[in-house]
């Protein structure tokens, strides 16, 4: 899905120009192989985060992506880069959380619905980060108004727990 698969730890410090911008807009600043996967912010975890959720200084970032793309990142936006995981650790360690497809069936009700109607991350808590129809990898912005079909597979990232109860 074009999307990098190492996962990095970026706390929002005070003069990021982040703060006060939605994770909508967080998402189309970051390169389309990467993405926003969860935010701790206010002594909260959200996992996933909502793309209305506003950034705050001293909230923490979990973003998947290559290391170059995620440390330019946090140098263009003033975020401090950690060594590696530590608030996020738990809860994205690779035996409660990944990155996984789901295949949409032909008798899904989902077909003929866009993901912006679904409400993926806030109905199934689950974040879809791309889709796969025939040759074509949609990502980003594109996402919002595919309209599924039989057939489509789901890049998402999600908790396993969450992934059993979406049908």
């Amino acid at each position: 899905y074009g999307k990098g698969t190492d996962i990095f730890e970026l706390r929002v410090l005070q003069n990021s120009d982040l703060v006060g911008q939605s994770l909508q807009k967080v998402d189309s600043d970051l390169e389309l192989t990467c993405s926003v996967l969860a935010v701790f912010s206010n002594k909260t975890m959200h996992l996933p985060p909502l793309r209305s959720m506003v950034v705050q200084k001293g909230d923490w970032l979990a973003i998947i992506g290559t290391k170059d793309q995620v440390s330019n990142f946090a140098k263009n936006h003033h975020l401090a880069l950690e060594s590696k995981l530590r608030l996020f650790s738990e809860r994205l360690h690779p035996v409660r959380a990944g990155l996984c497809e789901v295949v949409v069936p032909p008798s899904s009700q989902l077909i003929g619905l866009a993901l912006r109607e679904l409400h993926m991350k806030r109905n199934h808590h689950v974040h879809v980060l791309a889709v796969y129809r025939g040759q074509t990898v949609y990502r980003g912005e594109k996402l919002k108004s595919l309209v599924l079909r039989s057939g489509d597979t789901l890049g998402m990232f999600c908790n396993w727990e969450m992934l059993s109860d979406f049908h």
